[in-house]
């Protein structure tokens, strides 16, 4: 939202000028202080906590804009109301095929948690073909329906792309990021970023999970055979020390032979990143 606010000021000529103690208040909005007067930009509620009057008819305005589908950032400068800025959120051209996809390789239940205000969230879930979501969330509200998902039994991904959706990334089954346009701290929680800023990429990801999964249980399969045939070998008298130790050399070679079948993969999926950091980074707090 910040970048379609500051890209469109560009294209007006209006210049920046600089903000000293800024501040920003994830779900809400920010504030800072121009030239010693504080200026806040954000959503209704937060103008209330900032103790910022917004006039009658401009609630009026307001309103209509959210039940229309926007999401409507308000602005206030040394304690007076200026005006809004009203933001449609564009989907995504692949957006409904990639949830279609997800729910043909198995995907029991596709959930939206998004900060939007209703009206935003339902026909964002509509041209999708999203039956379930959740809107109007703070980052804490999304972490606590993760958890409540988790606690159910339910294996959870949750995927997200900026620091309000850094908790529940961390806290979910399978974190996965969208590493272009995501956040740093995003990334960071995340086990999974994505490479390009494609939602098809969310089902190819399951999809070298899973085959990468099969061939690993293939290897142990190999493993514990050609073990099992060399044990026999062995106590039928039919090799000796001397063969069994080639035996078991040579043997070693067959799980990494079959294993070799995933850089096929890794060369059809190279912008798949598996960052493996919940070991290593500590998860920071959508």
């Amino acid at each position: 939202m910040a970048k379609a606010v500051v890209s469109y000021a560009a294209a007006l000529g209006i210049n920046h000028e600089k903000i000293d103690e800024v501040e920003e208040v994830p779900g809400k909005g920010m504030k800072g202080l121009l030239r010693g007067q504080l200026v806040v930009c954000g959503n209704l509620q937060f103008l209330g906590e900032c103790n910022i009057a917004v006039p009658g008819i401009e609630m009026s305005r307001v309103v209509a804009q959210e039940e229309a589908g926007y999401s409507v950032v308000l602005v206030a400068r040394g304690g007076a109301y200026l005006g809004s800025i009203s933001i449609a959120d564009e989907l995504r051209p692949e957006a409904a095929a990639a949830i279609q996809r997800l729910k043909l390789l198995g995907v029991k239940n596709v959930v939206m948690l998004t900060g939007d205000n209703e009206k935003v969230a339902a026909r964002i879930a509509r041209e999708v073909g999203i039956t379930t979501y959740h809107a109007g969330l703070l980052p804490e509200q999304k972490l606590a329906y993760v958890k409540s998902y988790i606690s159910k039994g339910e294996k959870v991904a949750m995927l997200g792309d900026g620091i309000n959706d850094a908790a529940s990334l961390a806290a979910a089954n399978v974190g996965v990021a969208m590493g272009v346009i995501g956040s740093d701290t995003a990334i960071e929680a995340a086990d999974i970023a994505l490479m390009r800023d494609d939602l098809n990429e969310i089902a190819e990801t399951i999809e070298l999970g899973r085959y990468t999964r099969k061939i690993a249980r293939q290897d142990f399969i190999i493993w514990a055979i050609s073990n099992a045939i060399g044990i026999g070998l062995v106590v039928a008298g039919i090799i000796g020390p001397q063969g069994a130790a080639m035996y078991n050399f040579l043997t070693d070679f067959f799980p990494l032979f079959n294993s070799i079948r995933l850089f096929n993969l890794h060369l059809r999926l190279p912008h798949v990143k598996k960052h493996v950091l919940r070991q290593q980074v500590p998860a920071r707090a959508a």
